[in-house]
């Protein structure tokens, strides 16, 4: 797959799928044995779909900020903010603001010019920032 692709697709999953909630792109690039971190016990489109679907129900007014995407042959990685009213926090700080990570790495693999192998990385300095943890 061409790196030109590999960035393409990425894009599309985060401006489209999940900052317009365009959940109907998800099977022309997912292959039917994707797997996906968040989603053991689910694989393909159903997956990501199930995927994007927890995250985004979880919050009111998303707003998507691609911030960077790098590819290659074969891979891409999605360095990307989200903004919006946290339904359901991981938790909250000191002070009773929610915690979420806010800043995300998403990473792709393809094979066969399909989507085959998803996962997201957070931002530990910014969750550690978030419950008051010395960052430096």
């Amino acid at each position: 797959m061409t790196t030109e692709r590999c960035e393409s697709v990425m894009r599309t999953y985060l401006t489209e799928v999940i900052g317009n909630q365009r959940l109907d792109l998800i099977p022309s690039f997912t292959a039917d044995d994707m797997y996906d971190h968040t989603q053991q016990e689910l694989s393909g489109p159903a997956a990501l779909e199930a995927h994007v679907r927890f995250f985004s129900d979880n919050i009111k007014n998303l707003k998507v900020d691609v911030l960077e995407v790098l590819a290659a042959e074969d891979f891409a990685v999605g360095i990307w903010e989200w903004s919006g009213e946290t339904i359901n926090a991981m938790g909250l700080n000191h002070s009773g603001e929610p915690i979420m990570p806010t800043h995300v790495a998403s990473t792709f693999k393809f094979k066969n010019e399909m989507l085959v192998h998803y996962q997201p990385y957070l931002d530990a300095i910014s969750l550690l920032t978030q419950v008051g943890a010395e960052t430096s």
